[in-house]
């Protein structure tokens, strides 16, 4: 009988956090944490938002905004993600990351546009594209590069 307990309690253990990590929850503006919506708000003023998403169990919000930018959010709302594929990035945004990143990118991934940048726990990954490959380049926190794996 112990077993046969043991065995559903893990069952249930997995089956439940993997059936809602598939689970994109629409939600309202509204919903949203304050800070995600400070942070549209003064990055994007006047772009309307197109869709909120909470992705469960880990808790994270998706954003689409009518400009074509995608931007993700942690559980307290701040950014983790923006991409975009048709708006170049504004300065603006990227003050968001350091300029030692900036200016690497610049010089030597020169003609290339900045598709997508991702704030990790230890530093940053700026996604570029010049229409013949895609790079995702590595930066530590400070902004020193790291590394550049290209996208076949």
């Amino acid at each position: 009988m112990k077993k046969l307990i043991f065995a559903l309690v893990l069952v249930l253990g997995i089956a439940v956090p993997l059936a809602m990590a598939g689970d994109n929850n629409r939600i309202s503006y509204d919903q949203l944490p304050l800070d995600a919506r400070n942070f549209i708000e003064k990055m994007f003023p006047g772009i309307r938002v197109v869709k909120c998403e909470r992705e469960m169990p880990w808790t994270r919000y998706d954003v689409k905004l009518a400009n074509g930018y995608e931007l993700e959010f942690d559980r307290v709302g701040q950014w983790l993600e923006i991409e975009t594929e048709t708006t170049p990035f504004s300065p603006a945004l990227l003050k968001l990351i350091p300029s030692e990143t900036v200016s690497y990118v610049n010089t030597q991934h020169q003609g290339s546009d900045i598709i997508k940048i991702v704030r990790k726990i230890i530093g940053y990954i700026v996604k570029v594209d010049n229409k013949h490959v895609s790079s995702d380049i590595h930066f530590d926190k400070s902004g020193k590069w790291k590394k550049t794996e290209h996208d076949d």
